[in-house]
């Protein structure tokens, strides 16, 4: 396949999938890495480069590039306002404390 790694010694009997590591007697599929040869992290449903941030999807064939379809954005996060608990706490030491009784 395309960008495929063969392990050395690797006795293939079948056809590579695309950007798979092979190895082995028989080949077998030991993981992906992507078009700038590095190894392929599993990030939710698909894959990334650590590397170059390409990213791609598991087909049944194996594995091949996302398009801009196939992504899923990244949810955008609510921020809320920092507590105020700091300045609550300097308020407090600030004040003199009350004598007991």
């Amino acid at each position: 396949g395309r960008y495929a790694f063969v392990g050395a010694g690797a006795v293939v009997t079948k056809p590579v999938p695309d950007y798979a590591v092979v190895v082995g007697n028989p080949a077998r599929v030991r993981g992906y890495v992507c078009e700038c040869c590095q190894p392929l992290a599993a990030k939710g449903a698909g894959l990334t480069c650590g590397k170059c941030g390409l990213r791609y999807v598991r087909t049944r064939d194996g594995v091949s590039r996302a398009t801009d379809d196939t992504t899923t954005k990244p949810k955008a996060r609510s921020v809320s306002p920092k507590p105020k608990a700091k300045a609550d706490k300097r308020a407090a030491k600030a004040t003199p404390a009350k004598p007991r009784r």
